[in-house]
């Protein structure tokens, strides 16, 4: 098996690893009802919904380009006879509280290649790369299932469980705090290190920031979001429309770095509160498991926990 660097002549290879974990294609109609339907009767938006970027090879090229103009890796597995099977994606960058972290954000391997070792390879290599770039640790967000192929690995540290959540804005909602608010955009992420990324870390705090700047036209270039900071609660916040959801359901997301983590409370109340006043019917953020009580007072309809697993690089 070969690792070498992703570059633009890999896309239609990376999509054919991808597609293969999708059984079907369905689309939406109007009235709510999903019907199954040939992979080319989907318009890209429809077929970035069944799993990003990564399925159709036009929005592949666009966010693969963004990722290597950034200076982030991406790295692919050959088989013996030359053929592309399995990708990575790693973003590194700096996270409170752990120094320099390499994230592996997307690593995938086509369906008949598997269990024949190009998954342990992208890793391995990743982690060799990490090392030399002096990065304190290698962490990802595993699904269930894979969990115990990142732990064979070595990476096996429970780092955070956390619980992304959709909250009604329908219902009577928590008084939301006073706080005054500058509205900018964020525009680097040297700020928002030094702080807890305490609502919406989905990735790692580096990574969910990242993602945010590399938009796709006709996707995502325009999310209706709100940037800013609230000098009274030192946080810089993000809200933007779901746009994995039928705009109908009127969905917002909402991501927040606070200073103080005693703090969390009172940005949900406030990013809730702003998010319903704009006119959203619900809000989808992600907490961690052991501050759940913040939920106290509002209704929450999804519920979906998820692990952050790492491996520490220096000793």
């Amino acid at each position: 098996m070969r690792v070498r660097g992703a570059h633009l002549d890999d896309v239609s290879a990376i999509c054919r690893a991808h597609l293969s974990e999708v059984p079907r294609w369905t689309r939406s109609r109007e009235n709510g009802e999903v019907e199954e339907v040939r992979y080319e009767e989907l318009t890209l938006f429809q077929r970035w919904l069944h799993g990003g970027p990564h399925m159709s090879p036009e929005l592949c090229a666009v966010h693969l380009n963004h990722l290597l103009l950034a200076g982030q890796t991406a790295l692919v597995a050959e088989d013996e006879e030359g053929r592309v099977v399995g990708e990575i994606e790693v973003i590194e960058g700096e996270v409170r509280d752990l120094g320099r972290t390499a994230h592996v954000s997307v690593l995938n391997v086509e369906a008949p290649a598997r269990r024949k070792g190009a998954g342990r390879a992208l890793v391995e290599e990743v982690e060799a790369r990490a090392r030399e770039n002096g990065c304190a640790w290698l962490t990802t967000r595993p699904a269930d299932d894979a969990v115990p192929f990142y732990e064979r690995l070595g990476i096996s540290r429970r780092l955070r469980r956390q619980v992304e959540v959709v909250i009604d804005l329908e219902r009577p909602l928590p008084e939301p705090p006073e706080a005054s608010e500058i509205v900018s955009p964020l525009d680097e992420y040297r700020p928002l290190s030094t702080r807890h990324m305490l609502l919406g870390c989905t990735q790692s705090p580096f990574q969910n920031w990242q993602l945010r700047r590399w938009t796709l036209a006709g996707i995502d270039e325009d999310l209706s979001a709100e940037e800013g900071y609230l000098p009274d609660l030192d946080m810089y916040y993000r809200l933007e429309r779901a746009i994995s959801s039928p705009p109908a359901r009127r969905e917002a997301g909402a991501c927040a770095w606070v200073g103080d983590r005693s703090l969390g409370p009172l940005a949900l109340r406030w990013l809730a509160g702003k998010a319903s006043g704009t006119g959203y019917a619900a809000l989808r953020t992600a907490i961690a498991e052991e501050e759940e009580a913040w939920l106290e007072g509002f209704q929450v309809t999804e519920r979906s926990p998820f692990l952050l697993l790492g491996k520490a690089l220096t000793t």
